[in-house]
């Protein structure tokens, strides 16, 4: 089966153009400063125990990853109950890739694609920041961010999911984290660390689906994400 329908407004979504939007995760990759580096080694052998097995240590926020409320919401909604209606549909990938990397989005610059966004949609930033991952000498604090205004604007528009191709939606070294606590506490999960193949669909309308690990209790987690074109 190559493709499949979309029922709520009958999209047909072709399997064979879906682009993965994730990063590898592997020792010595790209974190947000600060945080834990993953550690993937091996545990046994085939040619020792006859079996490979892999030892994978790491933090919940590691590459391209999804926050879930309880990051910053005392009490609010872990990683294994984020619904699945919130992590697959139709959305939209934003190319804001003309502002400088390490600049903020505001409402100014999100009003421009107004009339690409539907309520319900999931809206995926795409900045230019990913473009510079693995660069070596690049400065990983240097990341484009969404500012309050912008995050007010996307909750105003009725979205149910943001990403971006950034580390972090929060400005690094913010003093408040405004924006995650605005989008996380509407009930708003991110997704943060898209790889740069989010430039493929810029400016296009999509289909896509999100799937983190299912930790329970947890305030976030690694997840495949993957996203194809729609007309």
């Amino acid at each position: 089966m190559s493709s499949f329908i979309v029922s709520s407004n009958e999209v047909r979504v072709d399997v064979s153009r879906f682009v993965d939007l994730s990063h590898v995760i592997e020792n010595g990759m790209p974190v947000y400063p600060g945080d834990p580096e993953p550690l993937i080694e091996k545990e046994s052998s085939i040619e020792e125990e006859g079996v490979n097995l892999t030892r994978l240590v790491t933090g919940s926020h590691v590459g391209t990853h999804v926050d879930a409320p309880l990051h910053f919401v005392k009490g609010g909604s872990s990683l294994d109950e984020i619904p699945l209606s919130t992590l697959i549909g139709e959305g939209v990938v934003l190319d804001l890739s003309y502002k400088e990397v390490g600049s903020g989005i505001s409402r100014e610059d999100f009003e421009k694609f107004s009339s690409l966004i539907r309520r319900g949609d999931i809206v995926l930033v795409y900045t230019g920041t990913s473009d510079h991952w693995g660069e070596e000498g690049w400065d990983y604090r240097k990341f484009s961010y969404i500012e309050e205004s912008g995050a007010k604007w996307l909750l105003e528009k009725g979205v149910k999911m943001v990403g971006i191709d950034c580390m972090s939606v929060e400005k690094f070294g913010y003093s408040e984290p405004i924006t995650h606590l605005l989008l996380l506490s509407a009930g708003v999960p991110l997704i943060e660390s898209l790889s740069k193949r989010l430039g493929e669909l810029a400016g296009k309308r999509g289909f896509v689906i999100c799937l983190p690990l299912k930790l329970g209790g947890v305030d976030g987690g690694p997840a495949r994400v993957i996203a194809c074109p729609i007309e």
